[in-house]
């Protein structure tokens, strides 16, 4: 789940299930992206936390298990088939959620066992609600790193689209009020383990109901959540009321003679360098203004195109 927020204004509701007919365990991580000082503008200067907590849910058949994420969930002890404890996050949380499914060691098992949806709610009791993304287990080995290479586990998409009211633009049903978009992006890759952020530079193609195209790059460090005119100036309506846009996520290069270098093809990366693609997930929330200090909200998953196999997750280490 990208897009989980804590931040004394907007909390989070998280529903997460056990869809077979049998115990099963999860490894759930959550990662905060906000920024080191919350008082400023997040950018090179005020980089994410990063700060990483993970915990352990054990579920009986069928079993769901809900949760608010500023206040966690207290196990019962009376009761044999509880969970267990969700540990409340650190205030303010912007980040996301990452459950992986595991044996009872709490090594990897692809069963394709769980979904997940995230509510989030406002202050004045609006709600937006999406369905958590789901990357199928393939071959899963019990080591700690998820290869996400359509062998071990699903890829991440080579694309990532979206239909869009654009920015500042009025509504097209309450006629006059301006709509705003926040898009939510976290790269694939990331290791866990080591505190290692991802991150991903993005190509952006734009195209409007004009047939007017634009384009631009802008990249992601370990979570961002931005306005989309904010990302790059090829999301700038330019008098249109609709756009159709396009993330690619570019490739890194590994080893070689210039690692980290950003590539398309391994002829990139001198030195006999790879290039390896971090992937991209996402979601996008169109805020819609109603009366005078009122807002409704829709929160959706993005249209995933395309496979990008490269992407890999290391897992926090075991106690």
């Amino acid at each position: 789940m990208p897009k989980v927020i804590a931040d004394g204004q907007r909390d989070t509701v998280i529903e997460l299930v056990n869809n077979l007919n049998m115990v099963t365990s999860a490894l759930c991580i959550y990662v905060n992206g906000a920024p080191v000082d919350p008082m400023q503008p997040p950018g090179p200067a005020n980089p994410p936390t990063w700060m990483v907590v993970d915990f352990t849910l054990v579920m009986t058949a069928r079993q769901p298990v809900v949760w608010t994420v500023s206040q966690g969930r207290v196990p019962d002890p009376t009761n044999p088939t509880d969970p267990g404890v969700v540990p409340p996050v650190q205030q303010p949380f912007t980040g996301e959620l990452k459950c992986v499914e595991t044996d009872v060691t709490g090594a990897p098992l692809g069963g394709n066992a769980l979904t997940a949806e995230a509510t989030i709610i406002d202050p004045d009791g609006d709600v937006g609600k999406y369905d958590g993304i789901t990357i199928p287990g393939i071959s899963v080995n019990s080591d700690p790193v998820l290869h996400l290479d359509d062998v071990e586990y699903g890829a991440c998409p080579a694309e990532l689209r979206f239909t869009h009211p654009a920015d500042g633009e009025p509504d097209l049903v309450l006629q006059g009020d301006p709509v705003s978009n926040f898009l939510t992006l976290v790269p694939c890759t990331q290791n866990l383990d080591l505190g290692s952020p991802g991150q991903v530079l993005v190509m952006a193609d734009v195209s409007d109901e004009f047939e007017q195209r634009l384009s631009g790059t802008f990249q992601v460090d370990c979570w961002r959540e931005s306005t989309l005119t904010a990302l790059s100036p090829a999301f700038m309506s330019l008098g249109s009321t609709v756009k159709y846009s396009r993330l690619v996520p570019r490739g890194k290069c590994e080893g070689g003679t210039s690692p980290g270098t950003f590539c398309k093809v391994n002829s990139d990366c001198p030195g006999g360098g790879e290039c390896r693609f971090p992937g991209l997930l996402g979601v996008l929330e169109t805020v819609h203004p109603a009366t005078a200090g009122a807002a409704a909200s829709a929160i959706r998953n993005l249209h995933t195109f395309g496979s990008m196999p490269g992407a890999t997750m290391t897992l926090p280490s075991l106690p």
